[in-house]
């Protein structure tokens, strides 16, 4: 790690429901004084503070299993996802499943992407435990990557023609709106899981990727409930069943 930017230091992580929000309050002590905090989940940046005293962040709840990490940076790269610096066993949890993919002009406003998986079953669910928007609403588009004419995204062939894009140079298709996004999802249940990753147009037309194999390694998940369903007055002894959440 940098000089500018450390997760010693730093301790005392306090988790702290907020009922009417649905979510938690984190809580942490760090002694880089005069330094900004990141707050990194499950390997990607989430959030940062405004200024070099704020002590904790909001986070909004969630049935995933999810790793917290806090880290001191200096101003000028306290809002850059700086993940590549975290110690190794915090950059990629073994339970997230993440892939990149190409926004290219091919690409409309209202596309997603479906992340399919088996749920480590063998048998591939319909249902996406993940959908991700190609082009979110926050992110602007070049105003020519839909214009009416031309069979690409700018006018001119699209993809076909070279542009200025990351997809130019070897991310990619060629495209001036051409850039790169990840999608990833937490898969809870222990063992080989089977991917594909599903790309559906606005109209409801999808295709699907080849299958890819991921192993998940969670953490233990709290128990939803405890029973006691037997006693052993003689032996002093109980059965307890537990479900799992």
């Amino acid at each position: 790690m940098s000089t500018n930017f450390t997760t010693d230091n730093i301790d005392r992580l306090q988790a702290f429901p907020l009922e009417q929000t649905q979510s938690w309050e984190i809580r942490f002590r760090s002694c880089n004084d005069g330094m900004y905090h990141q707050l990194y989940i499950n390997g990607s940046l989430a959030d940062w503070t405004d200024t070099t005293k704020q002590r904790s962040f909001i986070v909004p709840q969630s049935k995933d299993s999810r790793e917290l990490v806090v880290a001191a940076t200096d101003s000028e790269t306290r809002s850059k996802d700086l993940s590549n610096q975290l110690p190794a066993d915090n950059q990629k949890p073994s339970w997230i499943y993440s892939a990149d993919i190409v926004r290219s002009a091919e690409f409309q406003s209202g596309d997603k992407v479906n992340i399919l998986s088996d749920h480590a079953t063998g048998e591939i669910d319909d249902q996406p435990v993940k959908v991700t928007d190609v082009w979110p609403i926050w992110i602007s588009r070049w105003a020519w990557g839909e214009d009416a004419f031309g069979t690409g995204g700018f006018g001119y062939d699209g993809h076909f023609g070279p542009g200025l894009g990351r997809g130019a140079f070897g991310v990619g298709l060629f495209g001036i709106d051409t850039t790169t996004a990840c999608v990833q999802t937490a898969l809870n249940t222990q063992g080989q899981h089977k991917i594909i990753l599903q790309t559906q147009a606005e109209n409801g037309q999808t295709a699907d990727s080849s299958i890819q194999f991921f192993w998940s390694s969670p953490p233990p998940q709290p128990a939803k409930s405890i029973t006691i369903t037997q006693y052993d007055k003689q032996n002093r002894t109980v059965t307890i069943e537990i479900e799992r959440g």
